[in-house]
């Protein structure tokens, strides 16, 4: 009886907030009541790893490794000095936990209230390259708790998820790199309490992004200059997926689902980012040289020395068997003969094998040279700049969670961004910092300044895992913050030190 009578109080709750208007969004500050309106997913505070926290997200003309993808997709096949081979990857991953000391305004409203210390980001993706050619893939995850529209002491969690996959190509040894991306968004929401599995998603909302980007990295300056664009399409005919399980009605175009009027899109509005970087006291750009066009390589003498070996020895098993034959040899005897010519040339092959492994390593020491005499010591700045376009009929995800117009994305927004990174102790700790002006997507709201800080430090312990890395890996911890007026963050992740 208990469980009936709050269904049917649910459901009634759900009914009486049902208006079925399926008309323009309505003015500011008045509940929502129609699907037509888009989720502005904007990135007002920097979320991603740590070195991009700690450099204000001062990284589109940094793009290194899989913390650029997200911000520059040519760094999908941006090589680093100390990438050798032909083919390499990359694996990379880190969380931020925007935290509230005293009250806490993520999306930058003007609205203090929205205090929620269970919200979390974390981003992880991996890469391979291949010679000039290289595809990774990358995934943020957002989440957060906020209060059910239908029962004030339950909650749902809310769950943004963004993929991306990238190809990449670098030119002229590296010097110009190139990069496109497709992103795929979606916003779940989700309940919290006991209720069967097919009814726990009450909704989804998906829509999808196109990338490109580009560096120049010139390896006789030492400066780096990127530029990248994310086109974020916005399908007003799209529609959410609606989860009739849940709850999920819907008339006359319009998709509500437990007193949610759902959108019928998301858009990550599309941005132009472009920034330039300048590196003193040590090499910014390094000239990579593919290891299958190099010439004079010990590899490809060994080979050559190989191949040649290998054909001796074929003509040479070919006349030692002729020769039994017309010598009246039984074919016990000529048997026992090609099995130990056999026997002798898998030998012989082991041990070129191993020459040209010997061979490979001497190459990879040699264009490692280098990288490991290079000086520890550094002052890396860079600047950059996020153009972020409007977004038709916008509202925040906050305003989507309360249900209230608070129009997001009516004008064009600019966020310049500058950041600064030093080897502090050579070998050991580096440090960063940086600041970003970020400007307000809604209405009379001012833009605030963010500080940020960051800081590597390398674990003095080498370790190859298992043979996967070479001997004289070590690793690293790194933290960043990022603080402003109503907001704060801080992220941690663990890595490779080099």
């Amino acid at each position: 009886m208990v469980r009936a009578a709050w269904a049917a109080a649910v459901a009634a709750l759900v009914v009486a907030r049902v208006s079925w208007a399926a008309g323009p969004l309505g003015k500011q500050g008045q509940p929502i009541q129609t699907s037509e309106y888009t989720i502005d997913l904007y990135d007002g505070p920097v979320l991603a790893g740590s070195r991009v926290v700690g450099l204000a997200g001062a990284y589109t003309p940094i793009a290194e490794g899989v913390a650029g993808y997200s911000y520059n997709p040519a760094a999908v096949a941006q090589r680093l000095p100390w990438s050798a081979g032909w083919f390499d990857w990359d694996l990379d991953g880190g969380f931020t936990l925007p935290a509230s000391v005293t009250d806490f305004d993520y999306d930058n409203n003007g609205d203090e209230s929205y205090a929620n210390s269970a919200a979390f980001f974390a981003t992880g993706g991996g890469g391979l390259q291949l010679g000039r050619f290289a595809l990774g893939a990358n995934i943020d995850v957002q989440q957060y708790r906020v209060g059910s529209k239908v029962a004030a002491d339950r909650t749902l969690v809310v769950n943004v998820t963004r993929t991306l996959l990238l190809l990449g190509c670098a030119l002229l040894d590296g010097e110009l790199v190139l990069g496109l991306g497709a992103g795929i968004n979606d916003v779940g929401v989700e309940h919290t309490w006991d209720v069967p599995e097919a009814e726990r998603q009450i909704a989804k909302v998906t829509g999808g992004s196109a990338h490109a980007g580009a560096i120049w990295a010139p390896a006789y300056l030492p400066l780096r200059a990127g530029a990248a664009v994310r086109w974020g399409a916005q399908q007003s005919d799209s529609l959410p997926e609606c989860n009739a399980a849940a709850g999920c009605v819907q008339k006359d175009g319009a998709y509500v689902s437990s007193g949610y009027y759902l959108p019928r899109s998301l858009a990550l509005p599309t941005e132009i980012q472009a920034g330039v970087a300048f590196q003193l006291l040590r090499p910014l750009n390094w000239r990579w040289t593919n290891p299958h066009g190099e010439r004079g390589s010990f590899y490809a003498l060994a080979r050559t020395r190989a191949q040649e070996a290998r054909r001796a020895r074929a003509a040479a098993a070919e006349r030692a068997i002729a020769g039994a034959k017309r010598g009246g040899k039984s074919e016990d005897a000529i048997d026992a003969l090609e099995d130990r010519l056999e026997e002798q040339d898998d030998q012989a092959a082991q041990a070129e094998d191993a020459d040209l492994d010997r061979a490979g390593e001497q190459d990879r020491s040699r264009r490692l040279l280098g990288y490991r005499l290079m000086p520890r010591a550094k002052l890396l700045v860079s600047a950059a700049v996020k153009i972020t376009m409007a977004t038709a009929d916008g509202v925040g995800l906050e305003s989507f969670l309360e249900q209230k117009v608070e129009r997001s994305g009516e004008e064009v927004t600019v966020q310049p961004r500058l950041g600064v990174e030093a080897e502090a102790i050579p070998g050991y700790v580096v440090v960063r910092a940086g600041g970003y002006l970020e400007p307000s997507r809604f209405r009379e709201v001012e833009p605030r300044i963010h500080g940020t800080a960051g800081l590597d430090l390398r674990i003095p312990i080498e370790w190859s895992v298992f043979g996967l890395l070479d001997d004289d890996t070590t690793f690293r911890v790194s933290g960043a913050l990022d603080a402003t007026v109503r907001y704060f963050g801080w992220g941690a992740g663990l890595g490779l030190w080099h």
